[in-house]
C-alpha cells in the first residue's frame, strides 16, 4: 500500500477508534509528510482566528463565549488540534497545534494561555 494510503488507512482507524470510545471532544492529529512548519503556522493562524470570530457571534447570542469547538461548529484543517481551554462569560483561550507549530489566542478577562501570547484577541504563535 502506497504511504499516503497508509496515512489516510491509520487516520480512519484512529477516528473510529475515538468514536467508539465516546472521545468526542479528543483531536487526532494527523501529518503530512513535507508539510513544513510555515505552512502548519499559516493553518494555525487560520484556523485560530475563525474560531476568534465564531466565538465573537456566539457571545452575541449566548452571553458567554463557548468552550468546545462543537458549540461554535467548527472544525480544524486536517492535521490541526485546536483545544479551547476557557470558555465562559468572562473571555475564552485556545491553543492550536500542527506539527512542530503552536499558535494561540484570548479574549476577555482570562488568563493568557501561554507566556508568549501578550496581546488579546490576536493570534500570535510560539516564537
Amino acid at each position: 500500500m502506497p504511504r499516503r494510503d497508509l496515512l489516510h488507512a491509520g487516520f480512519l482507524v484512529c477516528f473510529l477508534g475515538a468514536a467508539a470510545a465516546g472521545c468526542a471532544r479528543q483531536a487526532v492529529v494527523v501529518s503530512e509528510p513535507g508539510v513544513g512548519t510555515a505552512q502548519a503556522e499559516a493553518t494555525l493562524r487560520a484556523d485560530l482566528e475563525r474560531l476568534a470570530e465564531a466565538q465573537n457571534g456566539y457571545y452575541g447570542g449566548n452571553g458567554r463565549y463557548a468552550d468546545a469547538l462543537s458549540e461554535l461548529g467548527l472544525t480544524p484543517a486536517i492535521g490541526v488540534r485546536i483545544d479551547v481551554i476557557q470558555g465562559d462569560r468572562d473571555g475564552f483561550s485556545a491553543i492550536g497545534r500542527a506539527g512542530d507549530a503552536e499558535c494561540a489566542v484570548y479574549l476577555g478577562d482570562v488568563r493568557s494561555p501561554r507566556s508568549y501570547l501578550t496581546r488579546p484577541d490576536v493570534v500570535q504563535c510560539r516564537p
